[in-house]
């Protein structure tokens, strides 16, 4: 005493050791408690244990900053003082600090093709060197680029760098370039640090590969089968396989992760039930779905399987049913009544007891086209002389057959024709 601490940085102060300096009197107070020599005790001067970095302010100290330092034995009148200088370095934030953060940010931070990953799930922490620096801004980063990233105050000294909300970054302009500026104050520091990012591939996350649940071929009409989600919100899905316009691949417009976008495969809403043919088609039927996030290099490609059941048609009204009274004097080509199904591939005919007198046919413009339908008529081939009434059954009474295609998906029904044997004077 006198005497100087070692140089100390302002980065560096909590709780730290400056020097140490001795007495001659054992008396002394505030000191070392197993000196070299007990007769000339030692005391050390720190900075505080309950000082914290943050509350310690050095931009405005002298340099050397002196401490006056009063020791006394108990006894007034043989106080002694001293001054004891402490070497405070303002320590300037190096601008190689640019190179830990952005390597911490390129590892924490990874996007994916025209901003597979956005800033939500990815902050990384960039502490500076300086713990008194109070901003971290940046410039424009290049002419090109929007200002696509934000600096935000985290837990001094501590900053936090990230991609400002509602931002894509696409991989078709990076690297992105940021310049960076740090003070503190009273120094400085400008750099620059770059951010690639990645065409990452998108993938499939569920549903694909997937089955549908049995879809019937009465009820296809916009029919929902199913739903699967992919990792890049810029995905965009179709189906290639087999080469129709029946499937569509429809993008929830609000998934519920907007990192994942959900898909549901659906039978298009331009189809009829008269347009799809399932009878001829496997079962299951796979569909082949192509995704892609722009970048051909990065299509994927999935199955998924409708599962079709080929349902038998059924009778909706006119089966079993009757015509009105028919007269064996008109009755050539004559309307006796119509019948509906539920299948549009259905076809029928009359089974008994005549094939050739009676016939069926397919009304061209249904009401519904999902509900086909049908009409009973005298053959337009039979003449008035040809039928003979006269024997015949009242009401009489025909068998009448249906199917869509498929032999084991046959119906039957009856119609009773009334027929009236005119009195002729």
């Amino acid at each position: 005493m006198p005497g100087s601490s070692a140089s100390i940085s302002d980065a560096t102060v909590t709780q730290t050791l400056l020097g140490k300096f001795t007495t001659s009197d054992p008396d002394t107070t505030r000191k070392v408690t197993s000196p070299a020599n007990p007769q000339q005790p030692e005391i050390e001067v720190w900075i505080k244990s309950t000082v914290t970095q943050a509350s310690i302010d050095f931009n405005d100290q002298t340099v050397p900053l002196p401490l006056t330092i009063k020791c006394t034995d108990g006894y007034v009148a043989n106080d002694i003082t001293g001054t004891f200088n402490v070497n405070i370095v303002d320590e300037d934030s190096p601008s190689d600090y640019l190179t830990t953060l952005y390597r911490k940010f390129h590892q924490r931070w990874y996007a994916g093709s025209r901003g597979d990953y956005p800033y939500v799930q990815r902050r990384p922490s960039i502490r500076l060197t300086s713990p008194t620096a109070t901003t971290l801004s940046r410039a424009p980063y290049e002419r090109r680029n929007p200002p696509f990233f934000e600096v935000v105050a985290a837990t001094s000294p501590a900053f936090n760098i990230r991609v400002k909300a509602g931002v894509t970054l696409a991989a078709a302009v990076s690297p992105y370039v940021m310049h960076v500026d740090c003070t503190d104050a009273v120094t400085a520091v400008s750099s620059t640090f770059t951010q690639p990012v990645l065409d990452k591939a998108s993938t499939f996350i569920s549903g694909i590969n997937w089955n549908s649940p049995d879809v019937s071929d009465d009820t296809v009409i916009a029919t929902s089968l199913g739903k699967f989600t992919t990792t890049d919100p810029d995905t965009t899905c179709s189906v290639t396989l087999p080469v129709t316009n029946v499937y569509e691949i429809r993008k929830v417009a609000s998934p519920t992760d907007p990192q994942k976008p959900e898909f549901e495969v659906w039978i298009s809403n331009a189809v009829t039930q008269a347009s799809i043919d399932f009878n001829d088609p496997p079962v299951p039927l796979p569909l082949t779905i192509n995704c892609t996030d722009g970048n051909v290099l990065n299509d994927i490609t999935g199955t998924f399987n409708v599962n079709i059941v080929d349902s038998p048609p059924t009778f909706v009204s006119g089966i079993p049913g009757s015509s009105p009274n028919v007269s064996d004097s008109i009755v050539t080509e004559t309307l006796l009544g119509k019948f509906t199904t539920t299948d549009p591939d259905t076809a029928c005919s009359v089974r008994s007891p005549s094939t050739t007198v009676y016939e069926i046919r397919n009304v061209t413009s249904p009401v519904n086209v999902s509900q086909p339908e049908f009409e009973v008529r005298i053959s337009s081939t039979m003449t008035e002389a040809a039928i003979d009434f006269n024997d015949k059954a009242v009401p009489l009474t025909l068998t009448i057959r249906c199917t869509d295609g498929n032999p084991v998906n046959v119906i039957t029904g009856t119609f009773n024709v009334n027929i009236v044997d005119e009195v002729r004077l």
